[in-house]
Parts: structure tokens; sequence; C-alpha cells
């Protein structure tokens, strides 16, 4: 009998489990399923419990379908050319070890705009946070490869002229190295 005892405790611990991941995944449904299962215990709760279920029903639908249509993914950065020659990889190598992977998508997307942008636009285009463009950036020009600058509120990155000569003739192939 233990044996059955165990195999069942086994059974509903893995569904717990799985319900719980299911939530994380999926909370605003998970306020949907709530809703349904406090509808379908007004038989023995009393027609009382019928407003709460249907406000988990439409506050978890509508928060479903509001995720959905404003949720906006960054833009990720085209990847780079392909490394071509051996100098061009050991251009690579060499930058990789000089930039951590961040930092050389904010390069990235600097060298793609001709070397200077808003500050603000850099988070989506790299899917890195704000905070984390913010500190990168402050990183790259205490180095001295970009400078800051506020102009009417806004601010705007730009990157050492000749550092971006020097990769667009590599081929922008730094971000190979770095993966």
């Amino acid at each position: 009998m233990s044996g059955r005892l165990e195999r069942a405790t086994d059974i509903i611990l893995r569904l717990i489990s799985t319900l719980i991941d299911w939530v994380k995944k999926h909370p605003s449904l998970a306020l949907v399923l709530l809703g349904f299962l406090l509808a379908a215990a007004a038989p023995w709760q009393g027609s009382s419990i019928l407003i709460p279920a249907f406000i988990f029903i439409i506050t978890g639908a509508a928060l479903f379908i509001t995720s959905r249509l404003f949720s906006q993914q960054p833009e990720m950065p085209k990847s780079s050319v392909i490394v071509k020659t051996r100098e061009e990889q050991r251009l690579a190598v060499l930058l990789s070890k000089l930039l951590t992977e961040e930092e050389a998508r904010v390069v990235e997307v600097l060298v793609e705009s001709n070397g200077s942008m808003l500050q603000r636009e850099i988070p989506y285009k790299t899917g890195l946070s704000k905070l984390k463009v913010h500190r990168i950036i402050t990183r790259l020009a205490s180095r001295g490869l970009l400078t800051k600058r506020k102009d009417d509120g806004k601010v705007l990155v730009t990157m050492d002229e000749e550092l971006l000569r020097f990769l667009k003739e590599a081929g922008q192939s730094f971000r190979a190295g770095t993966k």
C-alpha cells in the first residue's frame, strides 16, 4: 500500500510543479483559470462567488490581450559581416579580449549608425536595459572610445572617429570573435 501512496504522492507533486511552472509563464491566463474555478464552485458557495470569478476572468483576459498587443521585442542588431581573412579573424579575437560581448553590441550598433546615435535608442537596438547601456557607454567613454554630449536634454553618443574608420575598414568583424 505504501508503494501506491508514494507513486500517487509523486504524481501529485509533479502535477503541482508543472502547474506552478505554467502559472509563472502565463500569470494572466492563471487569473482566467482561477476565475473559471471560482465560477465552477458557485453551486456550493452561492451566487455571490460569481462576481469575483468574473472579475478574475475579465482581468486575466485583459492582461493577456494587452500584454500581447503592447509587448515590444527589442530590435536585435543584425549579425556582422562574416569574418573572411586571417587578419579579420585576428582583429575579432583581439577585440573580443578588449570588449565584453555587451560592449561589442553597443559598439556594433554605433558602427552601423555611422558612429553617432542618441543614447535612448541604443537599448532598443541592442536588447540591453537602459541602465546597462548607460554603464557601458560611461565605461567606453572613460576609455576614450566614445563621447557623450547633451543636446536639448538628449544624450548624443559619438564614437571616436579613428576607431569608427578602423572598424569599418576591418569589415565590422569585431562581433564574430565575441560569440
